[in-house]
């Protein structure tokens, strides 16, 4: 079983993540709530939480579309088939966080259907 961590210290490693994004996209739009535009390519891997942490080949490159503290949400050409996803955030090594899937809605983009999908931090991997 893996080594889930949910500390202070996973919240701000991402609210530092959010921080270094708003310093380099100074000019991009902000929400009023604590979620902030992420238009960023990040990998991402559905998760069992029971199983060995996924290998490199299983993470994908997602568009992310928004990031908060507690939070993002990013586009998929199709569902995630899991109730969790592993995502590797940020830069070289990355912040292996684990996130729950709250909402999986269809929508129009430029790029043809796809979905919006809604995940909330639950903890970061040691």
């Amino acid at each position: 079983m893996l080594d889930i961590v949910r500390d202070a210290d996973f919240f701000d490693s991402v609210h530092q993540l959010v921080q270094q994004h708003q310093l380099e996209e100074s000019g991009a739009e902000r929400r009023d709530s604590d979620r902030h535009s992420f238009e960023s390519t990040q990998h991402i891997s559905p998760f069992d939480g029971e199983a060995a942490s996924p290998a490199t080949t299983d993470f994908r490159a997602v568009q992310c579309h928004d990031l908060s503290t507690t939070g993002l949400s990013f586009l998929s050409a199709e569902p995630i088939p899991a109730d969790h996803v592993m995502v590797a955030l940020g830069g070289t090594p990355p912040k292996l966080l684990v996130a729950e899937i709250m909402h999986t809605d269809p929508i129009d983009t430029d790029a043809g259907p796809q979905f919006l999908i809604g995940c909330h931090f639950t903890g970061r991997m040691l």
